[in-house]
């Protein structure tokens, strides 16, 4: 459910974390393995995001890596248009 959640952008990822989260709040009666599980999620989406999609979208397209980073930080900056 939380691969299939990470499709959905913004929300799927803390969507995904939700249930988890919210089950070990009623399983536990302290704070933290809730707290425990929200890093647990928050540092695989970051190493996921940054480091394992671009490696492997490099290794098929034959891109490298860091130019799939720049172009993903730079791309959206160049529409905008400042008044």
């Amino acid at each position: 459910m939380a691969a299939i959640l990470r499709i959905v952008p913004y929300v799927g990822a803390p969507t995904a974390a939700l249930l988890p989260f919210l089950l070990s709040l009623a399983v536990f009666d302290h704070w933290l393995p809730p707290i425990l599980i929200l890093v647990l999620f928050g540092a695989l989406e970051l190493i996921t995001t940054n480091v394992v999609e671009p490696w492997l979208y490099g290794i098929h397209t034959g891109i490298s890596s860091l130019a799939l980073l720049l172009t993903a930080v730079i791309w959206p900056r160049c529409g905008v248009r400042r008044a």
